[in-house]
């Protein structure tokens, strides 16, 4: 039996089985061996991230996200089960001027357990031996130029291509419970910078930080030595603040964010703050005294707090920058106090210094929940002002010639609170006060005094018992209630200004006196109450050449104020009442203006509402020579829990523009300002609708003329229209714009959009259309006087959208908003260009306003893409680049007579017969301000193609003078190139060939049209003769052009005597060569 096929089947399954086995094992080596790849790498990671390359990469990555601060690192291991070490870390903060340095940070804990998983438990970080260092900051000059804060703030400098910053979010605490305990061993505080090198603030500093998950409180102690020159002082702190959580939350009210700290400082001697304040203003201070203190503080949260403190400075003593300092005295300062929610209890305070003795004790509080509060609080103490005067000048803005010799404030107070009432009083009195100017006395008399007792019954009307308030330029006084009351006063400011005004720099000059009465009685079941301020011969310099005058103004304010129960009924009456104001003689004069008004009036009635949250203003009216105000009714509700904020009513304003135009005064650089006539009729109304407020708003400018100094004719408007609607939100703080519209004789422009934050930032985002009907406009400027320019077209209107914030004006819209859009130009003809219509593209954006206006003109175009800084003041146009302004554009005589006469004024009259001229523009900047013309810096070239010219005028007179044809002059290609500064357009040197003849020009025009030019020009055998044509070829005379523009002078006789010169030299020459050719003949001969 034959078993072969039995045999090769086997030995097929055999291989077959063979096979799968290596396939099974290829694959589970494969796998086996990328999970021992990925293991090891997981272990070995912390080591690859320990390499140089790997570390720089992480802190450059760090850096980046840290900017401006900058972070690096010497070295560091990282382990997964072992401790972390990093060495050589070293923080610098180049805004806050200040370095850390640590040497060493160890953390106790592995990789494994800084993972995000459960909870992270770092252990104990230490930082070992860390160095704080403080770099002085930017130098000031004078004590005035610091900042509030007293720390010297950089300006942030914004560049034309840098993004509004984005807002930061809100820190958020990670969700993972974090442990720690932050531990600071050896520490170092130093100062550097300061006049006398650097400075130890602090050394030995050890502290501790105890972090238990973020719902723990945190544990804090330290401690550290002050070196001083007296000794080594001490200062430690030990306490409990409240949770992490709280903290970032910033939920100080929270009855759980308790918190307790005390404070220990032993022997520390002042001199160490001098390099730190010098180190953050900048600035050279004085200090000195040795502090001892003990101070305890206990919170939990606003509701109560705690302190015990005793402050004692022996020899305390400081300065000002630029100042001399204080004489040394001893300060203390011992208080004991506790405030809850049932009150304030003061059980000790006393204040000792050499400027101010203070003591307080007393409760005032409620004896349980609910209760009134009840008990008293007494404060006494004085101020010796000589003192204060002396050593705080800074502070009190005194000149620098004022000096008090002595004088004391002393004053007493007292709160009181029974069950029936509570109660204020309050007595000062300044005596001795001896004050010089000039080493004159100046009078105090009376003695200043201010006297206030006032009680506040729980049940009953306030009751002013005594108002008293002398000073030796005011007098005020009262007592009643508000059923029945008077207080008056009287303040003479022309005694004031003219006593005080040498003492106190803010004091501006000013005469006058201000009246002012309220007077309180009652009628029925109201209380009336009258106020009533008068001026009389007012007059305050605001600052140079600025004032307000008002010769007299009478203002009466009378109100009708429910009561019940001697008490004003707040929650549910209505208060009413008339308000009324005449003002004569008003003059306001600044810079910009002069406001005069011989008669203003004013009136209106008022009723406010408290309980049902409303203010209505009726019938009132505000009348002047300019413009007219009236308010028919107004009524404006604020929000209230269940109804948000509304207004309704209208408002109505004429005004004159004639007599506002007048009010302009010419500027200091001699512009006169443009007058404006016509009438302004504006009107503003506002209703409730279910989703808000509508808003409306219907302005006209009818009869509107405006005439420019040096203008021939003025402009002419029949009529501007603006009209608007709005709707404002319920919640007040968004403004749907549905339609605005703005329309004349030649412009119309609409938008609509959306105004967000309209009580803070007021974002605007409109999209909306411009057209212009160039034809009107065409009317418009031969109306006005404007020669040599036409325009003509009417193209379709074109889109354009913008959005900015409102709440900083115009200036912050230029700096920070956007626009983007176009506007059609039809066509127009200047200095002899026929622009063909076109449109100019605009867009702004970070304070750069970019246009982009290429029409075609012949068989060439004008290219204009210019940037505008709109940021800057004056807004700064700058032009230039490599594609030419102007690009072969057909050149004509009015472009001659203008522009290329700015570069070569002899061209100015000469008949042009054809060719082509291009404008190349570099780094050019024009300030768009009045009177800046002296500021434009230009780099330019003209290049004349194929031009052909005829000579006349100032040319074809130079070149008569030196016999040159110039019946047509030919220009084939020829580039000049210009400089403009400092108000000169100065031309390089350049040659025009004219017969054959090079002429050479040079000189400068002004922007004022002044010129200084020099044509140099080769002299012809046509004006000298064949004879001495020989002996003067190729020499060239120079003949000045000076004059203006149209009114050229060729200083002919100088041309003529530098031929006459040359001529004669010539002919010297040549009788010398014929004398010896006459001796070489002779000699011959012989």
């Amino acid at each position: 039996m034959d078993m072969s096929g039995l045999d090769t089947e086997r030995e097929i399954d055999e291989l077959e089985s063979r096979e799968h086995r290596r396939r099974r094992f290829g694959r589970s080596a494969v796998w086996w061996t990328l999970g021992a790849a990925v293991v090891l790498g997981v272990a070995f990671l912390p080591r690859m991230a320990s390499v140089p390359a790997v570390r720089e990469r992480i802190v450059a990555r760090l850096n980046a996200s840290v900017a401006p601060v900058s972070v690096a690192v010497d070295n560091w291991r990282l382990r997964w089960f072992g401790g972390q070490r990093l060495d050589g870390l070293r923080l610098y903060d180049p805004v806050q001027g200040l370095t850390i340095s640590i040497p060493a940070v160890d953390v106790s804990n592995g990789l494994v357990k800084l993972l995000p998983f459960g909870t992270i438990d770092a252990g104990e970080v230490t930082l070992a031996q860390p160095v704080v260092r403080f770099t002085r900051a930017r130098a000031i000059a004078p004590w005035e130029t610091l900042p509030a804060t007293g720390v010297v703030e950089q300006a942030a400098v914004r560049s034309a291509g840098t993004k509004t910053p984005v807002a930061a979010r809100p820190f958020e605490l990670p969700k993972i419970a974090v442990i720690a305990r932050l531990v600071v061993h050896n520490g170092q505080v130093v100062a550097g910078g300061s006049a006398d090198g650097d400075t130890t603030l602090a050394n030995q500093v050890n502290a501790s930080l105890r972090l238990n998950t973020w719902d723990q409180p945190l544990m804090i102690e330290a401690a550290c030595v002050v070196p001083g020159g007296a000794g080594d002082g001490t200062v430690s702190a030990k306490g409990q603040l409240p949770t992490p959580r709280l903290l970032v939350a910033r939920a100080f009210d929270d009855p759980a964010c308790t918190g307790q700290m005390a404070l220990t400082i032993t022997g520390f001697d002042l001199q160490q703050v001098r390099p730190l304040l010098e180190a953050r203003t900048g600035a050279t201070w004085g200090a000195g005294g040795l502090l001892d203190a003990e101070v305890s503080v206990r919170a939990a949260g606003l509701r109560e707090t705690a302190v015990e403190a005793e402050v004692a400075i022996t020899r305390f003593t400081f300065a000002f920058p630029g100042f001399n300092p204080s004489p040394p005295g001893d300060v203390t300062v011992a208080i004991s106090a506790k405030r809850d929610d049932r009150g304030v209890a003061i059980h000790s305070c006393a204040v000792k210094t050499p400027w101010v003795l203070l003591s307080a004790d007393g409760r005032f509080g409620s004896l349980s929940t609910g209760a009134v509060p009840v008990g008293r609080i007494a404060v006494t103490g004085g101020v010796d002002v000589a003192s204060v005067v002396r050593d705080f000048r800074p502070l009190l803005n005194l000149t620098p010639e004022a000096r008090m010799e002595r004088g004391t404030l002393s004053f007493a107070g007292v709160i009181e609170g029974t069950e029936q009432a509570r109660a204020l009083r309050l007595k000062a009195t300044a005596d001795n006060l001896i004050v010089f100017y000039k080493n004159e006395r100046v009078p105090l008399m009376p003695a200043p005094r201010v006297t206030l007792d006032i009680d506040v019954p729980y049940a009953g009307p306030a009751e002013l018992n005594a108002l008293d308030v002398v000073l030796p330029f005011a007098q005020i006084s009262g007592s009643g209630r508000l059923d029945k009351g008077l207080v008056s006063g009287k303040i003479d400011l022309t005694a004031f200004s003219r006593a005080y005004r040498n003492l106190w720099t803010a004091c501006p000059p000013m005469i006058g006196q201000i009246l002012f009465q309220v007077a309180a009685a009652k009628k029925g079941d109201r209380s009336e109450i009258r106020a009533t301020v008068g001026v009389e011969d007012l007059a305050v310099e605001i600052g140079v050449g600025q004032r307000i005058v008002v010769e007299r103004a009478d203002n009466q304010i009378a109100f009708a104020v429910p009561m019940d129960a001697g008490g004003p009924i707040l929650t549910s009456g209505v208060i009413s009442g008339t308000i009324t104001s005449a003002v004569s003689g008003l003059a306001l004069q600044t810079g910009a203006w002069a406001v005069k008004e011989r008669d203003v009036r004013a009136q209106g009635t008022v009723e406010v509402a408290l309980g049902d949250g409303y203010l209505r203003l009726s019938e009132a009216t505000l009348i002047s020579a300019a413009a007219r105000v009236s308010v028919p009714a107004l009524r404006a509700d604020w929000a209230l829990k269940d109804r948000a904020a509304a207004i309704a009513g209208e408002a109505v304003m004429e005004a004159d523009l004639g007599v506002v135009s007048g009010w302009r005064r010419i500027s200091r650089e001699g512009v006169v300002p443009s007058r404006l006539n016509g009438g302004l009729h504006v009107r503003l109304a506002a209703e409730n609708a279910p989703t808000g407020t509508r808003i409306t708003l219907a302005s006209a400018l009818t009869n509107l003329v405006i005439s420019a100094a040096g203008q021939d004719a003025p402009m002419r408007e029949r009529r501007i229209a603006l009209s608007a609607a709005a709707l404002l939100a319920r919640d007040g703080q968004t403004l749907g714009v549905e339609s605005a519209e703005l329309a004349t004789d030649w412009l119309a422009a609409t938008a609509k959009g959306r105004v967000r934050d309209v009580t803070g930032g007021a974002t605007a985002s409109l999209t909306g259309t411009l057209a212009v009907d160039y034809d009107a406009l065409s009317g418009k400027l031969t109306q006005a006087g404007v020669r040599g320019v036409t325009v003509s077209g009417k193209p379709a209107p074109r889109p354009f959208e913008c959005a900015g914030g409102l709440g900083g004006g115009l200036a912050s819209l230029r700096s920070f908003g956007a626009a983007e859009g176009s506007l059609g130009i039809g066509e127009i003809g200047v200095l002899g260009l026929k622009l063909a219509a076109a449109d100019v593209a605009f867009a702004l954006d970070e304070g750069l306003l970019k246009l982009d206006y290429q029409p075609a003109s012949g068989t060439g175009f004008l290219r204009l893409k210019p940037l505008i800084q709109a940021a800057a003041d004056p807004a700064v146009l700058e032009i230039g680049g490599a594609v030419p302004i102007l690009d072969r554009v057909p050149l004509t005589q009015e472009f001659t007579d203008t522009v290329l006469a700015m570069v070569n004024p002899l061209l100015r009259g000469c008949v042009v017969g054809s060719g082509l001229v291009e404008l190349h523009v570099n780094e050019t900047r024009i300030p768009l301000a009045p009177g800046a013309m002296q500021q434009i810096d230009a780099t330019f070239a003209v290049t004349l193609r194929e031009a052909s010219f005829t000579p006349t005028g100032t040319l074809a007179d130079v070149l008569d003078l030196v016999g040159i044809e110039h019946r047509t002059m030919r220009i084939p290609d020829t580039t000049i190139q210009a400089v403009c500064r400092d108000g000169r357009i100065q031309s390089e040197p350049f040659e025009m060939a004219v017969d054959g003849h090079p002429i050479r020009f040079r000189g400068s025009v002004g922007l004022d049209q002044t010129v200084s030019y020099t044509v140099e020009l080769p002299l012809t055998e046509k004006l000298v003769g064949r004879t001495v044509w020989p002996y003067v070829k190729g020499q060239t005379i120079r003949v000045p052009v000076i004059g203006t523009l149209t009114a050229l002078k060729l200083d002919s006789d100088a041309g003529r005597k530098e031929i006459n010169r040359l001529i004669k030299e010539a002919g010297t020459r040549a009788l010398g060569d014929a004398a010896n050719e006459q001796l070489k003949r002779l000699l011959r001969e012989r």
